[in-house]
């Protein structure tokens, strides 16, 4: 007879989601044959999580079947905006991430064994194209694009996290952004809108920042947050999918998810096409989201 679990893999990758998108839409186009190639690595661990109140707690409180569960993330990730032309920029993003729950499960009275599963591959390429409607010192462009998944598992094998939903969404946004010059600065800031495939509801995306060169070392403050078009359930329940793998019935909670995070950034120039670059996304607030900040630091390449 078949049994019936939660499985913890599809539930943690729900919450997960906040964290995988990390592009970075901006006003300003490039000129043809410019280019801004971001490589960084990121990391994150956490053991809580913004329930679907917004209330924060430990990693799946509400099971007393489980205990002490984590959620580690470790990514690589490439970021290109090229010119193709100069009123036109490709926008491309790949990460290769490796998703880790942990869990202790609780089988009876002093009977208690660690679960932990690992996925690691490429997630979802995503392509986007940026059209300029004022390139002045206040400038405004128009980006829209395609969210791909790179063929990796929507229900692993071993229960584990998936690395994306699986599904091709797509996304139009818009940025406006004004030169603070001549002091060496800006201000920006934008909203979208994510249309999602599969079980999941769209998405309402904005954001806004700042940023100051100072010398060789540049300063950044992003602001940035998704707002579902509707309520998100409780992971522990509602909306859900029904998915029998030898002999299991897994139940993968669909949940969606709100959030808010801030993000500060330091660049520091190595030469006139060369940089190091250190950040934190730090989230602040959401429902079924995980809480915690994800460190990250990488290179940036210019032409």
């Amino acid at each position: 007879m078949a049994s019936r679990q939660v499985c913890i893999g599809g539930v943690v990758f729900l919450l997960a989601l906040s964290i995988a998108e990390t592009a970075f839409p901006q006003a300003w186009v490039k000129s043809r044959g410019e280019y801004f190639l971001k490589l960084y690595g990121a990391y994150l661990y956490t053991t809580q999580e913004f329930d679907s109140n917004g209330e924060l707690q430990d990693l799946f409180e509400e099971d007393a079947s489980k205990t002490d569960a984590s959620f580690r993330d470790i990514s690589f990730v490439g970021y290109l905006e090229y010119g193709l032309t100069d009123n036109l920029t490709l926008v491309t993003e790949l990460p290769f991430r490796i998703f880790t729950s942990e869990e202790t499960v609780v089988a009876g009275p002093g009977l208690m064994r660690k679960v932990s599963r690992t996925n690691g591959g490429l997630s979802d390429l995503t392509v986007h194209l940026r059209v300029p409607i004022l390139k002045k010192s206040l400038a405004w462009s128009v980006q829209g694009g395609i969210k791909i998944p790179l063929g990796y598992e929507k229900v692993p094998d071993n229960g584990g996290p998936a690395l994306g939903t699986g599904e091709l969404d797509a996304e139009l946004t818009t940025h406006a952004g004004l030169s603070l010059y001549p002091i060496p600065a800006y201000l920006s800031g934008g909203v979208g809108y994510r249309f999602r495939g599969g079980e999941f509801n769209d998405e309402i995306l904005y954001d806004a920042e700042a940023g100051i060169t100072l010398g060789r070392l540049f300063v950044k403050l992003r602001v940035e947050g998704v707002e579902n078009t509707h309520n998100p359930p409780d992971v522990a329940g509602s909306t859900i999918v029904i998915s029998p793998r030898e002999g299991t019935i897994t139940t993968i909670v669909v949940g969606d998810q709100n959030y808010v995070k801030i993000l500060p950034t330091l660049s520091f120039d190595l030469n006139d096409n060369a940089a190091i670059t250190a950040e934190a996304f730090h989230t602040v607030a959401g429902n079924n989201t995980l809480a915690g900040t994800t460190y990250a630091a990488g290179l940036i390449f210019t032409r």
